[in-house]
């Protein structure tokens, strides 16, 4: 079967053989609400739709995704493969521009156990939610749309057994969701302007709250220094950098102690 240009397998189990099937988005919506926290443990899906305020209009979200610990928190959209890139870049564009807080973790329809709800009202206060959209599957303009928009992406595409059960073959995953022993990627979103012919870059939601950082590129170490925007975080990069057509920059955690990452240039195939 393809998907969004994309071709999928059958895949089989020791009981059973599984096929993809289409689901509507309010179906990919529910097993993603039942099944979600069974890849990435700890983390708990709350159905969450408040109408949010943002510059680029009234926008609301598919879900929430709370830690267990309670110190970190995502706004989650599911989007199929098969929709407009009209569609899902408009509501990117609002919910990386929303205004969040504490409302939004009231909006939770199911009950949050209590000694989550407590940290987890304080945490949407204090800190601005990292952002996923969660996709049956990938494609070039999903995956572009994302990474411009601040967006982490999750391709899980759903499966039916011969037996009637579902299940997520899950094809990329972000790592900050699934270990916390690896080493965390931020891409990048180029900005427009200069300043002194050196590039700026819009860090992602989820980079540490640092006013500088140590950046090597190239076998050199630069001390950057981070703006603090109206909406965002930008970086200035060092002047030797280069980014060719085709390519995006990463930043790669190499020392979290010491505040220092790798600067590579990735591909956008």
């Amino acid at each position: 079967m393809a998907r969004g240009g994309i071709r999928l397998s059958n895949f089989i189990t020791e009981t059973e053989t599984y096929e993809p099937v289409r689901l509507r988005e309010d179906e990919f919506e529910s097993l993603l609400a039942t099944m979600f926290g069974k890849y990435a443990v700890g983390w708990h899906w709350f159905d969450c739709k408040p109408l949010l305020d943002s510059e680029y209009g009234r926008v609301r979200p598919d879900a929430i995704l709370l830690h267990e610990t309670a110190r970190r928190w995502w706004v989650v959209e599911v989007e199929l493969a098969s929709h407009p890139e009209s569609h899902f870049d408009t509501q990117f564009r609002q919910l990386a521009a929303a205004r969040y807080g504490a409302a939004v973790v009231e909006a939770v329809k199911a009950p949050i156990p209590a000694d989550l709800l407590a940290h987890a009202l304080k945490l949407a206060e204090d800190l601005p939610p990292e952002l996923l959209c969660v996709a049956d599957a990938a494609t070039a303009n999903l995956t572009r749309s994302c990474r411009t928009h601040g967006f982490r992406l999750a391709t899980m595409t759903p499966a039916r057994s011969k037996n009637g059960g579902y299940g997520l073959a899950v094809d990329t995953f972000p790592d900050e969701l699934i270990s916390s022993d690896r080493r965390t990627e931020y891409p990048l979103v180029l900005q427009d302007d200069l300043w002194g012919g050196r590039l700026f870059a819009q860090l992602p939601r989820n980079f540490p709250n640092k006013q500088r950082v140590r950046l090597r590129h190239r076998g050199l170490v630069h001390d950057i220094r981070i703006f603090a925007m109206a909406t965002s975080r930008r970086a200035l990069l060092p002047p030797d950098v280069d980014v060719k057509a085709r390519q995006y920059p990463m930043l790669v955690s190499v020392d979290p102690v010491n505040d220092l990452f790798e600067l590579e240039m990735r591909s956008t195939k």
